[in-house]
């Protein structure tokens, strides 16, 4: 899909109000970056409708460069998993942030640190239902870094 033209609405921000002509990208995966880039902006992953089920071998897969995404998890078996896979998240990109949500009382699953995650204090955390937290990759290392964490129990 060529871009020859973009238009960013006032309902954005007022500052962004441009038109881009000549030197815009020639693609929109392109032209994402490109925004990404220039303006700072962020793209937001639909939330997670369905819930992902996690194995202890198999951790939790992020397969998308959306800026901010949100995923519900819970074990793959009854009771606790605690995640053995090195990394026990995917990889993502420099900035991405991810929101773990727990989503069942009796599925459990164990985050750590270490295995590519930098938690507060170097305590697990346990996903329960209703339990959330907030993680940024930092490429430079290759590591979630909590930014915070909630149990709302």
């Amino acid at each position: 899909m060529s871009v020859n033209k973009l238009i960013i609405s006032k309902s954005l921000k007022p500052s962004l109000e441009k038109i881009i002509t000549e030197n815009s990208p020639k693609t929109l995966k392109n032209m994402d970056k490109w925004l990404d880039h220039v303006y700072g902006l962020v793209r937001y992953g639909e939330p997670q409708s369905e819930i992902i089920d996690v194995s202890s071998s198999g951790g939790i897969n992020v397969s998308t460069d959306y800026k901010l995404v949100n995923l519900r998890v819970k074990s793959i078996t009854s009771g606790n998993v605690v995640i053995t896979r090195d990394p026990q998240i995917s990889f993502g990109v420099e900035g991405q942030t991810i929101t773990l949500e727990g989503s069942d009382n009796t599925k459990t699953v164990t985050l750590e640190t270490g295995r590519g995650l930098k938690l507060k204090g170097g305590a697990d955390f346990v996903l329960v239902k209703y339990a959330v937290i907030n993680l940024r990759f930092n490429k430079s290392e290759n590591v979630w870094v909590e930014h915070s964490r909630s149990t709302n129990s």
